[in-house]
């Protein structure tokens, strides 16, 4: 883990860990980056920016945060619910 002068965790492991986790659950769902980029409404480009690190910085403050209170990011997939919601 990479620190700054400060001793707070550069936030670019958890960027890192977000990415890897993204692409794994991309390919485990058989999605290709323009499928996500329909689902969610983000161009494709930016999506293969966010992947590549280029865009999508986690914010610095959160991850110092983070950090203090011995605290970490899990991805993990949603659970789903069987609940049907009635208008």
């Amino acid at each position: 883990m990479h620190s700054d002068r400060m001793g707070y965790m550069k936030s670019s492991n958890i960027e890192k860990l977000l990415r890897d986790q993204v692409r794994e659950a991309l390919f485990k769902q058989r999605l290709t980056q323009a499928q996500l980029a329909e689902k969610t409404g983000i161009h494709r480009v930016h999506i293969n920016k966010m992947l590549n690190g280029q865009s999508g910085k986690f914010p610095n403050a959160w991850e110092r945060v983070l950090e203090a209170l011995g605290l970490e990011v899990q991805v993990k997939p949603k659970k789903r619910s069987n609940k049907v919601n009635v208008e």
